[in-house]
């Protein structure tokens, strides 16, 4: 039984925790918050043996840890927890750049919760794009039109912030980020572009990018949508498209895949991921990788997204403000 602490209660208990009690090799031995209170009510209501407001006094007592903090916060507490030798679940952004090769044991698990690449329909379109079905492929396109519940209520947070490292990019450009060169390999360049203009906020972020393959492509993501569009994908291949959908009001659910081939059917294929009532449909992405979180541990055979996936969006992103700044594509 692999003894789990959970640091960070939003996301944590609604997200995390139901994740981790879905899978049966792990035990959830303590709680951490900032707010004493909150950890004991949640301890009692999960029948959690401990409850602490100290991160340090959670480590002791666990063989691994889950995070779901404020990335400045994950920034402070993550290399302790690498120092004490724990296995990591994390969070994205970061928070922090770790020095170069000197920030785990090659026996730690690094599981990063960069979830979409795990949902079926994605990882149909991968596998569509590495057959070659769609050809060489030339560009692509997101576009990722919401309305944010901390947008759309003037919520002063970590969220909305992105000198704090939240905000669009961070938030949301994380994910599209690592899913992209998922996809298509690596980026070469970024040109970045935001509204309200850099550095004041990012509630809208352009980015047109090179990948070393020659194909280009371009993000649009925007938290200020009211109504917006959801979540959109388009590939075209010299032989044919990809779209991939998603307009319901859901993050990793609901996803519909289209591929058009030059002289064939169009073929449709619907997720099996759907957003049940009441219920926080990330669990699903979350769930999906806490098993591979398991499977490492206990194999000692890595998986991903881990922490090395972690820096290269870390890098990304630091390319994406470095473009933002001096009003130029940045070459990686």
């Amino acid at each position: 039984m692999i003894k789990v602490g959970q640091v960070g209660l939003n996301f944590g208990l609604n997200g995390h925790i139901p994740a981790f009690l879905n899978d049966n090799r792990f035990k959830l031995s303590s709680l951490c918050s900032r707010n004493l209170q909150h950890a004991k009510e949640v301890s009692n209501k999960l029948n959690v043996p401990h409850f602490t407001n100290d991160p340090m006094e959670l480590f002791s007592m666990v063989d691994a840890v889950s995070f779901a903090l404020p990335p400045a916060q994950q920034a402070l507490w993550l290399p302790k927890a690498l120092e004490k030798g724990l296995h990591i679940f994390c969070e994205k952004p970061l928070g922090y750049m770790p020095e170069l090769n000197n920030y785990a044991s090659p026996n730690q698990a690094l599981m990063v919760n960069l979830e979409f690449l795990e949902i079926d329909v994605w990882q149909k379109l991968r596998d569509k794009i590495q057959d070659g079905i769609l050809g060489k492929i030339l560009h692509c396109e997101v576009i990722w039109n919401v309305e944010t519940y901390a947008v759309s209520n003037n919520i002063k947070s970590w969220k909305t912030d992105l000198s704090a490292n939240g905000g669009t990019l961070n938030n949301f450009g994380s994910h599209v980020l690592y899913y992209l060169e998922g996809l298509f390999g690596s980026i070469y360049s970024i040109s970045a572009m935001s509204m309200p203009e850099f550095p004041s906020t990012d509630e809208t972020i352009y980015l047109n990018l090179k990948f070393t393959s020659g194909q280009v492509g371009s993000i649009a993501i925007s938290t200020n949508s009211y109504k917006g569009s959801g979540h959109f994908i388009e590939v075209t291949g010299t032989n044919g498209s990809a779209h991939l959908r998603n307009t319901q009001a859901s993050t990793v659910s609901d996803f519909e895949l289209v591929i058009n081939i030059r002289d064939k059917a169009k073929k449709r294929y619907l997720s099996e991921w759907t957003k049940k009532e009441g219920e926080d449909d990330r669990v699903l992405a979350v769930g999906r990788l806490v098993n591979k979180f398991g499977d490492w541990i206990q194999t000692k055979e890595i998986q991903s997204p881990n922490i090395d996936s972690a820096i290269r969006v870390e890098r990304l992103i630091q390319s994406s403000l470095e473009s933002l700044q001096e009003k130029q594509a940045i070459t990686l």
